[in-house]
């Protein structure tokens, strides 16, 4: 597995779509969208080439949206490859919004 590393902002995009899925669906479904999201992350240290290729984000500029057999998520992770192999997470987002503005200048 390779090992990945989050942009800072990962981890309030994490907390925003916890937030949203709590308002939305109610208390229950939040660890359920919780364990989703983790299990997408393991999925990128297993197969860190997984997603569509958005070369118009930047070169070598990944998307995986996060999903199962039961839930057709709308987030997913904007991601790399760096030179030394680990998987940089830029970004955690809801992929109907306009991505080229969700890519951080120091990504």
């Amino acid at each position: 597995m390779k090992p990945i590393r989050l942009h800072p902002r990962v981890y309030s995009d994490i907390d925003e779509a916890l937030a949203y899925t709590r308002a939305q669906f109610g208390r229950g479904q939040v660890p359920i969208y919780a364990r989703l999201i983790v299990e997408g992350r393991l999925t990128l240290r297993r197969h860190p080439t997984i997603g569509q290729l958005r070369e118009d984000l930047g070169p070598g500029i990944r998307v995986f949206c996060i999903a199962d057999a039961r839930i057709k998520a709308p987030h997913g992770y904007i991601h790399k490859i760096h030179e030394n192999g680990a998987v940089y997470v830029g970004r955690f987002v809801h992929l109907a919004r306009y991505l080229p503005d969700l890519v951080p200048a120091d990504f």
